[in-house]
């Protein structure tokens, strides 16, 4: 059976990680949605239109969306559509929106924009596809260069910073992948991108103890250069079958 975690998650990939999975994205989308998108989003920044919804979690006005952040599901469980609000529905609904975007006002599509750009983003950090018992790794308490943090954190934002991960970082891995591995990495749905991330949730808590030490870097860099990578070319997919009239259908895209 199912459940979704009621707590709110801390976090989401931290400022750096959200602004690399939305500048890459710009290098991967058409020239015709760059200019959509950019026309919509007016005086709000590439890298800060991913933050949106985290500098938001201050705004008593948005605490709705306090939800949308994650989707906790139990260790050998699978996800099922119509649980509520989550990050699977939230995305659902915002895509619907954009895609008849005709019908609401220009507040609204700016809005349904920002929080693609921030839950694609979020949807690839493997913890915001995590487990409830832990709250996503909120609650596993570890030790990294000799400073308390928890297992969330440290692949929100301490990994990519120690590791000096950047948008150039990220696209030079994309070129010395083959462009097949690009193409598979751009199929798929939302459902199919989170079970994706959630496939790597056995790597994430492959550490002893408390200390996460310089072998457990290595080991999870590429990983992590790779799902910030998954992120921005899936934006950019995203994106495109709004603005761009792709081939992609709805349906495909949304998965159920």
């Amino acid at each position: 059976m199912y459940f979704l975690c009621i707590p709110s998650q801390a976090g989401a990939w931290g400022k750096e990680g959200h602004a690399i999975v939305s500048e890459v994205a710009m290098h991967y989308v058409s020239d015709s949605t760059r200019a959509k998108v950019l026309n919509i989003l007016k005086n709000i920044s590439v890298p800060d239109a991913g933050n949106w919804m985290d500098n938001m979690r201050s705004n008593d006005y948005y605490k709705f969306m306090q939800h949308w952040h994650y989707v906790d599901i139990p260790k050998d469980s699978s996800y099922k559509a119509g649980q509520g609000d989550n990050l699977i529905a939230a995305l659902n609904t915002s895509f619907n929106e954009l895609k008849n975007s005709s019908s609401i006002n220009a507040e609204k599509t700016q809005e349904d924009l920002l929080i693609i750009f921030h839950l694609i983003g979020d949807m690839h950090q493997p913890l915001h596809t995590g487990y409830p018992d832990d709250r996503g790794g909120n609650d596993i308490q570890v030790n990294f260069k000799g400073s308390g943090t928890n297992l969330h954190h440290l692949w929100d934002s301490d990994l990519i910073e120690d590791q000096n991960i950047t948008p150039d970082t990220v696209l030079s891995l994309a070129d010395q992948l083959p462009r097949a591995m690009i193409n598979v990495i751009s199929t798929g749905n939302f459902l199919s991108w989170m079970n994706d991330s959630r496939s790597l949730l056995p790597q994430v808590y492959n550490f002893n103890g408390h200390k996460i030490d310089q072998d457990y870097e290595d080991r999870n860099k590429r990983m992590l250069e790779l799902q910030l990578l998954k992120g921005g070319i899936r934006l950019a997919k995203v994106l495109d079958a709004i603005f761009a009239s792709t081939p992609a259908a709805d349906a495909t895209l949304q998965g159920q």
